[in-house]
């Protein structure tokens, strides 16, 4: 993997989209463990390299976990209680 120049995006080969190379990550929230695999957080641009779509920020929340953890659980929006459920 490499980080693009100009952008930051981490970089990586398409190829390890579907080998055990990249590591599973573990997400704790509100104590219930999440696993997001490689095929979910590596982007599928087409080409030789994709993206790492899970991203650090440089604000005080320190990472953006967008569209690769929510296509792993699914999320009901309680609007009334101002709380967001995840179930696997």
């Amino acid at each position: 993997c490499r980080v693009e120049p100009g952008n930051q995006f981490v970089m990586c080969s398409c190829d390890l989209r579907q080998s055990d190379q990249l590591p599973l990550l573990h997400i704790r929230l509100g104590g219930t463990d999440h696993v997001v695999s490689p095929d979910h957080y590596v982007g599928a641009w087409g080409g030789s390299y994709c993206p790492i779509e899970i991203m650090r920020t440089a604000s005080t929340f320190p990472w953006i976990l967008g569209d690769p953890f929510l296509r792993t659980v699914v999320p009901t929006f309680d609007y009334a209680n101002a709380r967001v459920q995840l179930s696997p």
